[in-house]
């Protein structure tokens, strides 16, 4: 059976970090595109639906969280699936559930949470 090809927005300020997790998704077949700031990421929300949106936390003047209300409010029908890293230790699940952000994850464990959610295979060690 095929795996299915998803769009992906990738936010990250992070150029060298966006760059390297953008390869992975795209070496396991997804669509990928980056964006380093918030303000930029809902520009590019503004041309294209995508079915899955990665954001920082800090991504400019506009945060992540920014971001990820962005979509759930002007793009319903994009980003099914909403993930945010670096979160603050503030926000608690309960917030999280009331902003619609399904999960928040650190940007340290995002690899495994790529590969937790079948996006991609494990990385081999080198």
């Amino acid at each position: 059976m095929k795996k299915k090809v998803l769009k992906i927005l990738l936010v990250d300020g992070e150029v060298k970090i966006a760059e390297s997790h953008a390869r992975l998704l795209r070496r396991a077949g997804h669509d990928v595109i980056e964006a380093s700031r918030g303000d930029e990421a809902i520009i590019i929300l503004n041309s294209w639906c995508f079915d899955l949106v990665i954001s920082d936390y800090e991504v400019g003047q506009i945060t992540g969280l920014d971001v990820l209300r962005a979509v759930k409010d002007k793009f319903p029908s994009c980003g099914k699936w909403l993930t945010l890293a670096g979160l603050p230790p503030e926000f608690n699940d309960s917030v999280m559930k009331f902003l619609g952000i399904q999960r928040a994850i650190s940007k340290i464990d995002l690899v495994d949470h790529f590969v937790a959610a079948g996006l991609i295979e494990r990385p081999p060690v080198k």
